[in-house]
């Protein structure tokens, strides 16, 4: 037996779901957030930051009700004041996690370059569980 293979020989073959890859990965980045409560206290921070500026523009978004007698331009208004809430609030969301992966790419990207050289996941599944 040849015992002198090198790891990217053994991966050629190779063939894992996505599901596997994604709880493999998810599951590491969360270990790796436990390892590193930097991150995690830079997240708070970023989230509390991001609330208090939602909150300084809709600080006043709970006077707008929907009374029967109201005209159309005072329904126009208040469900457009509910409809920007909602999309900052969940393209915040977002952002705030797009943040976080960016600021750890530095620290895994070798890590990252080797594993997916090796087939051990693709790059989506990297990216979904990030």
């Amino acid at each position: 037996m040849n015992y002198n293979k090198e790891f990217s020989e053994i991966a050629k073959t190779r063939d894992v779901g996505m599901g596997k890859q994604f709880c493999t990965v998810f599951g590491r980045f969360m270990l790796f957030s436990y390892r590193n409560p930097v991150s995690v206290v830079f997240l708070v921070i970023l989230a509390a930051w991001n609330g208090a500026l939602e909150s300084a523009i809709f600080w006043q978004i709970g006077k707008y009700r929907f009374p029967v007698d109201a005209t159309p331009e005072e329904d126009q208004t208040a469900v457009m004041n509910y409809m920007g809430l909602a999309f900052l609030a969940s393209s915040d969301i977002f952002q705030i996690m797009a943040f976080a992966q960016i600021m750890q790419m530095p620290q895994i990207y070798p890590v990252f370059i080797r594993e997916v050289t090796n087939n051990m996941y693709s790059a989506t599944s990297f990216y979904f569980a990030a």
